[in-house]
């Protein structure tokens, strides 16, 4: 039985990694159409910050929920997967607030001294209104993981995809035309709407299926699964922000480093959209 429900919840993420993988290289065409190289290179940039925060923000922490989750899971404690769950919110939550509220003060410093991009300092305040989202849905998955129900995490993926390309979509016509700061703002706008849906769709499902569970009081004590969660996270969480922010840094280093070679600013940043806004995408597709 758990090896039959392995199989099916690896096909269920594959299916919709394939399924999402192909609406966003269809819908990068899109954008790179309606933003041009440069926009798609200034978007680009940004990205790399996007995985830094989700990295610090729940990364460990969503990895250390599955774990603990299947634990109780497989001992029908299924009160103590609830309460997991509910630590690991705060727990995300208080970080994810603090990094948002930090983000959206040092945007135009981080703008102009990191990404050496001053034009991005409105697409930096986008990004911080959907770190605590992004924290709350990541969670969530981890718990319905540990579960061993992938369909959740699956659909997650497939609406945020959506919900972004039609929000690109419907307000092109409003940012385009205001220029480069704008165009590469909708892109933003985009991934944090898609944050935001999938987080509405996660926390419904969750609100059903504890409606649907047995429920009795739970033996696990606050501060030990706070502890616990700690122990799991840290590890994972230092791992992933340090890969994060060295292909952050590396992909920053690629326009300046254009630039000392003899291209313009703006030549510089259109070489590198054309390189990892679209050439990129299509060789991880070809490949998965």
């Amino acid at each position: 039985m758990k090896k039959n429900t392995l199989i099916t919840g690896t096909l269920i993420l594959t299916a919709a990694s394939l399924i999402t993988r192909l609406l966003g290289f269809g819908f990068r065409v899109y954008m790179s159409n309606i933003m041009g190289a440069e926009g798609m290179g200034l978007y680009q940039l940004l990205f790399p910050i996007y995985m830094l925060l989700w990295a610090a923000s729940s990364a460990g922490i969503s990895l250390a929920v599955s774990k603990m989750v299947a634990e109780q899971t497989s001992r029908n404690e299924h009160s103590n997967a609830i309460r997991i769950l509910r630590v690991s919110l705060i727990l995300a939550l208080t970080l994810s607030i603090i990094l948002s509220l930090a983000l959206y003060t040092f945007a135009p410093f981080i703008a102009t001294y990191y990404i050496h991009e001053p034009v991005t300092t409105l697409s930096l305040k986008i990004l911080a209104t959907c770190i605590p989202f992004m924290s709350a849905a990541c969670c969530i998955r981890g718990y319905f993981q540990g579960r061993q129900e992938m369909s959740v995490s699956a659909l997650a993926q497939i609406v945020e995809q959506a919900a972004r390309m039609v929000v690109i979509y419907v307000f092109a016509g409003f940012f385009i035309p205001k220029g480069l700061e704008y165009a590469c703002a909708l892109g933003v706008l985009g991934m944090c709407v898609g944050e935001v849906f999938s987080f509405i769709l996660s926390f419904t499902a969750y609100y059903f299926k504890k409606r649907s569970l047995r429920l009795r009081k739970p033996t696990l004590l606050y501060h030990t699964t706070f502890n616990t969660l700690l122990t799991l996270a840290i590890p994972i969480t230092a791992n992933r922000f340090l890969t994060s922010a060295l292909q952050s840094f590396e992909n920053i280093l690629i326009p300046i480093q254009l630039q000392k070679f003899g291209l313009d600013a703006s030549s510089a940043l259109a070489l590198y959209g054309k390189f990892s806004g679209m050439a990129l995408p299509l060789l991880f597709l070809i490949i998965s």
